[in-house]
């Protein structure tokens, strides 16, 4: 069978499939992932010209026999970490997730014909169950030439989608493990040029049914609903260092393209314009639904794929019960600030007191969670190489936390420029979430970063005090004369010299 047709059917078979339900609440648990390397992973496909391609999983996947070979990849490596549970509101986890099985109450989740596979002649070959509770990101590019009509006539469950679509998927591969307890997740970094783009993870808090990505891939929109459109200030938000929240997961967002302002995709310019967002992430909470969990409703709404809360067009698997968006993924450039400033010491005559403070992006005001995060702080060399400050102040794990930090320089006889930068790091903690993450050398373990601007401060050179001689002089008449007279006057010489060098030749004759 040809691989169109495979997967039009397994497309098919998707969109037949009824969304699970069931009250049974799960409370088992297993270690998230907090740490995971891609660097082993290759896999195989056969190119436009038929000849066979050995690609890594974090290459970037360019052609439509590439994007759906990493697809499957993911989708079908049961060692690569997917999500294992979906979540209630306050964390509850309310159903454990069947990577290959479109079961729903009534069904027997053993029905082959309720199943995806990649082997239309096997049905045997299933999409098997992650075994690492975890998260995997891919970034889907589409194309600028791409709006799609629903009265063209084309059908969008084929590789005309990946064709005329999608220009490239790539595979993020650096994350950090949040251990909010109040909400914990995932933050990805992604690095690379794009102009349009939408976020793709292994797993079903709900999923697509269409080709390529299917039930298995949570795609992330940055719109609310059907009838939104993303907003033009994007890229002006998140190069703010503002947050962009993702209001739902799309059933197609390749599909909801009908003009230039009505899609449902991540869009920085119309024009086609691209930069290079190689601080952009996104933060993906762990408590996202796989159907609408609308008790009020019944089992029939559950049912109702569109998961739309009754009182607005906002997802209802992003909100808490009190209507809060409180887990919404989102999107946002990690940036670092610094500022810099020398004052003359109060305390030591002679030295000026150098104060740095800094802030990132990575607040609770923007994501909703605590990011504990990990700074170094440098002296920027007029070669261009760093000097680690190293008397700033360490936490138990001798992490830097404090965003400040004061010190002395001295005043010399020459101005000194000092320039400033900082770095700033999410800390990977290990599944505790209290011992850090460090490589074999016991540095700490670090995905992603941020830098801020350089700051320069002036030091002036030292001020010599002036040399003053007083001489008294006192004029006397003749005290028996009858215009008798006293003046007293002082004359004040001030000395003011022009380098240390003359100082030390006039202080002696002062």
């Amino acid at each position: 069978m040809k691989k169109t047709s495979k997967f039009l059917l397994i497309a098919l078979i998707a969109m037949a499939g009824i969304l699970p339900v069931s009250a049974t609440v799960y409370h088992e648990t297993t270690q998230k992932v907090t740490k995971f390397d891609y660097s082993g992973y290759t896999y195989t496909y056969i190119d436009a010209n038929g000849v066979e391609q050995t690609a890594h999983i974090t290459d970037e996947a360019n052609s439509p026999e590439q994007i759906k070979a990493l697809i499957k990849a993911v989708y079908t490596d049961r060692t690569i970490p997917g999500i294992h549970y979906a979540y209630d509101f306050n964390g509850t986890q309310v159903r454990k997730i069947d990577y290959n099985a479109y079961a729903h109450e009534g069904v027997n989740p053993e029905n082959p014909t309720m199943r995806v596979t990649w082997n239309d002649a096997n049905p045997s070959e299933v999409i098997p169950n992650p075994d690492l509770d975890g998260m995997t990101l891919l970034m889907v590019n589409m194309k600028d030439s791409w709006y799609r009509s629903y009265s063209n006539g084309k059908n969008f469950e084929t590789d005309y989608m990946l064709e005329n679509a999608i220009s490239s998927v790539k595979l993020m591969s650096h994350f950090t493990r949040v251990h909010d307890a109040a909400n914990p997740g995932y933050l990805f970094s992604f690095k690379g040029v794009t102009n349009r783009f939408f976020i793709i993870s292994k797993g079903k808090p709900r999923a697509c049914y269409w080709a390529p990505f299917y039930r298995l891939f949570e795609q992330i929109s940055p719109v609310r609903g059907d009838g939104g459109h993303n907003s033009d200030d994007f890229i002006d938000e998140v190069r703010a260092g503002h947050p962009y929240p993702c209001y739902h997961d799309c059933t197609n967002v390749i599909g909801f393209g009908q003009s230039t302002s009505y899609n449902h995709w991540f869009e920085i310019a119309s024009t086609g314009e691209s930069y290079a967002l190689n601080n952009l992430t996104i933060f993906v909470p762990d408590r996202r639904l796989e159907y609408a969990y609308n008790e009020s409703k019944g089992v029939e709404a559950r049912n109702n794929t569109s998961d739309y809360s009754t009182d607005s067009q906002i997802f209802k698997n992003y909100e808490n019960d009190s209507g809060d968006l409180a887990v919404l993924p989102k999107v946002l450039m990690y940036t670092a600030n610094l500022n810099a400033e020398a004052v003359p010491s109060t305390e030591s005559y002679g030295f000026y007191k150098v104060n740095l403070d800094w802030n990132t992006s990575f607040t609770y005001e923007n994501l909703g969670v605590d990011v504990p995060q990990h700074f170094y702080v440098y002296v920027l060399n007029d070669d261009g190489t760093r000097t680690l400050i190293q008397d700033v102040e360490k936490d138990e794990n001798g992490m830097v936390r404090v965003q400040d930090h004061s010190y002395l320089v001295e005043q010399t006889d020459k101005q000194q420029i000092l320039r400033y930068v900082i770095t700033a790091h999410p800390i990977n903690y290990d599944v505790d979430g209290t011992t850090v993450l460090r490589n074999q050398d016991e540095t700490p373990y670090i995905t992603i970063s941020a830098e801020s601007p350089v700051r320069t401060v002036i030091i002036p050179s030292k001020k010599y005090a002036f040399f003053t001689e007083i001489s008294e002089y006192r004029s006397r008449y003749h005290i028996e004369n009858s215009s008798k007279q006293m003046n007293i006057y002082k004359n004040i010489v001030s000395i003011t010299p022009s380098s240390m060098q003359s100082y030390e030749t006039i202080r002696p004759e002062a």
